[in-house]
């Protein structure tokens, strides 16, 4: 293989004059790396591994995945909805991901002084939802720097990311017969080209040991032939199921196309794990399998809130196993029920309330289904029959012998909803503060701005207008500290805009304006600063943080040099206003970083005496509602926080209500926690970084011996 400044030089390879342009473009010292999507993103994270491949960069893996294949015999409702409710909670799991590649690839491409080529989809391959996110974000967080950064782009399908883009169009596709080579997706491991023909003529070396099939090797049509050829070579999953797809479908397996489906899920890929499970479901040669997957296909629909796609999705054969009948007959019918064909939902879901209220012990699936069938009698305007389900749903779920918090959080939002709907406002209130409660102590940023959203609307409703404006300052404050708002989920932006359609940056726009709206009235004689713009954060303040509030909030504020990423006009006012507050409440206090701590997943302080517990360990200082307030540690105690269901002290585990999956305990941590289990402790019992490990991880909270968290 040729480096790729000797290839052009000794004209090794004969590129597209464009094409050579486009690379030729960033210099004489060819410090690039290279992307390539040309043939489509088969891989989860396509672009970012290869990017990181090159760049020596570990990408960070989530440890919340959950690779465990579903039981292909018989979907339960409760795995698949419980899913979907905290994967929700926490926002789209694919953008988020795409931030953090991004952030991760930026930083390296800065120190290392390199540009990017990212060659887009050619011969009819699309662009995937989560590569273009990362396209954008990539370029957002190299703003002033990325001008380098190059993408090949088809006419009529440039994804909206804010790069230079060339064309592609004029990249002619190889002549000769297409060998395996020429249908790899994306560059390769250098130790995989001579396996498929590659020599010095015919790849290009990129740094990281990794190789580029150069664009004018690739074909518009190849024979199904080759693809099985590379099939047989390839270890990659991946790579394999691509290979199936494009494949002769003699040689398809499709339960391991149904793994690959549910592996792909597990990395946030959706729209490659819906692919991948509409191939298995079309080659497959049983009705049980073609069964599993179009339930497959189905459960990952309804995690990620693809309804339309719920609904065209097949029935399952008649000969199918039965619960797999039944799975995939009401999925399709909630599908319906979310595209607003309330009657043909109806049809399937009413019969199956009868038969499951008949039973003695349900169980948290059957219970998830009449949630559902509820909604549908909620939506056709049917409230005192969705009540009275919503209730007996609530007696059934106190009689289980193990809570379900996530069921619970969808029975109490169910209730609040219907009641708040009905004009009982009180007991609706009690039901949203019992939904929010299965995650106190857990809870992210997006989850705040839902939460205080709906307080707003509580207060407003009942004439409050002091818990009104304090609830919707917290909730804008949340909200301006995401580090992602693009990925808050429907029933953040429906709180705060009773709309749940908008989505991406139309949600950033659409909450931002509606929140604006809410702020400007409360804000009328908040004084300008000259002081400039307030940047909001979410991460941990520095060490020479102060605290600054008012009645109903505070936050910690501190020279960090914070650059924002969002430009949306409406975000930015926001901005403005709340900023405008924040320094006003700071007493002329120079900063430029409000950092938004929420005590562990719990809310900002509300109050002085939440101030003084919050901040006694991180903040030099304390400015409350125009008083300069004294910090101590003297008097906190460390408690077990409000996210933990159980511990085991025999495996060492910790269990949560929500949102988490369980943690593992050290010795010393164990005899901690066992101790503070049986009474809150005094802070100084615990060497400091234990119980910050602990706090971290959600396990425990500081509380001041004198108040009671909220």
């Amino acid at each position: 293989m040729q480096s790729w400044s000797a290839a052009r030089e000794m004209n090794a390879i004969q590129l597209d004059a464009g094409t050579a342009a486009v690379f030729g473009a960033l210099g004489p010292r060819s410090r690039f790396a290279v992307a390539d999507v040309s043939l489509g993103s088969w891989r989860p994270r396509h672009i970012a591994h290869e990017l990181a491949a090159q760049l020596s960069v570990e990408l960070n893996a989530d440890e919340r995945v959950d690779t465990t294949l579903p039981d292909l015999r018989a979907f339960d409702y409760g795995a698949v909805i419980g899913r979907g409710v905290d994967t929700e909670a926490r926002g789209d799991p694919m953008i988020m991901r795409a931030f953090d590649d991004a952030r991760a690839i930026a930083h390296a491409l800065d120190e290392q002084g390199m540009a990017v080529v990212a060659l887009g989809p050619r011969f009819g391959a699309r662009w995937r939802a989560g590569e273009v996110w990362f396209l954008r974000f990539l370029r957002q967080l190299r703003e002033g720097v990325a001008d380098e950064d190059v993408l090949l782009a088809m006419a009529g399908d440039i994804p909206r990311t804010g790069w230079h883009v060339q064309s592609w169009d004029q990249v002619p596709s190889y002549g000769g017969a297409a060998d395996a080579l020429a249908v790899v997706p994306g560059i390769l491991d250098a130790k995989l080209a001579p396996r498929l023909g590659g020599d010095n003529g015919t790849l290009v070396e990129l740094r990281g040991g990794v190789a580029l099939v150069p664009p004018e090797r690739r074909c518009a049509r190849p024979a199904r032939a080759v693809f099985d050829r590379l099939g047989a070579l390839a270890s990659d999953r991946f790579v394999s199921a691509y290979c199936s797809i494009h494949g002769t479908a003699y040689f398809a397996d499709p339960a391991r196309l149904i793994a690959d489906a549910w592996a792909a899920y597990a990395e946030h890929a959706f729209d490659l794990a819906l692919e991948i499970s509409a191939y298995a479901a079309a080659c497959a040669t049983s009705s049980a399998l073609r069964a599993a997957a179009r339930a497959s296909a189905l459960g990952m629909a309804i995690a990620t809130r693809q309804y339309q796609s719920c609904a065209e999705i097949s029935e399952a054969p008649p000969d199918a196993p039965r619960p797999l009948q039944e799975f995939i007959r009401e999925g399709r019918a909630w599908g319906r029920l979310m595209c607003g064909d309330v009657a043909a939902a109806r049809i399937v879901l009413d019969p199956i309330v009868e038969i499951i209220l008949a039973q003695d012990d349900c169980r948290a699936s059957d219970l998830y289904r009449l949630n559902i069938a509820a909604l549908a009698q909620f939506r056709d305007g049917d409230r005192a029959g969705a009540l009275v389900l919503e209730r007996a749903i609530e007696e059934r779920i106190a009689a289980m012998p193990t809570a379900d918090a996530r069921l619970a959080y969808i029975n109490h939002l169910n209730l609040a909803r219907v009641l708040r709907a009905n004009g009982d406002r009180v007991e609706s209130e009690r039901h949203y503060h019992a939904a929010f409660a299965t995650s106190d102590g857990l809870r992210g940023t997006a989850e705040h701005v839902q939460r205080n959203a709906i307080l707003g609307g509580i207060a407003e409703d009942r004439g409050d207008a002091d818990a009104a404006r304090s609830a919707w300052f917290r909730a804008a404050l949340h909200w301006l500290a995401h580090q992602v708002p693009e990925a808050v989920g429907p029933r953040v932006v429906s709180a705060v805009t009773r709309d749940p359609s908008a989505s991406g940056d139309d949600a950033v726009a659409r909450t931002s304006k509606a929140l604006l709206a809410k702020l400007v009235a409360f804000d009328a004689g908040t004084p300008r600063s000259s002081d400039g713009p307030v940047a909001f954060s979410a991460e941990k303040p520095p060490r020479e943080a102060h605290g600054v509030g008012a009645p109903g909030w505070a936050v910690l504020v501190a020279q960090a040099g914070a650059r924002p990423r969002i430009h949306d006009e409406a975000f930015v006012a926001l901005g403005e206003v709340v900023g405008r507050c924040v320094r006003h409440a700071a007493g002329g206090r120079r900063f430029d970083t409000a950092f938004v701590y929420d005590r562990h997943g719990r809310e900002i302080p509300v109050d002085a005496g939440q101030a003084r517990e919050a901040y006694a360990r991180c903040a030099r200082s304390l400015r409350f509602d125009d008083r300069e307030l004294s910090l101590s540690t003297a008097s906190l105690l460390v408690k077990l926080g409000p996210g933990v269901a159980s511990v085991d002290e025999r495996l060492g585990l910790v269990h949560y209500n929500r949102l988490r999956p369980p943690f593992s305990l050290e010795p010393e941590e164990l005899d901690a926690v066992t101790r503070i289990r049986r009474a809150p402790q005094p802070l100084a019992a615990f060497p400091g970084p234990m119980v910050r490990r602990l706090e971290d991880e959600r396990i425990v909270v500081l509380q001041a011996a004198e108040s009671a968290c909220i």
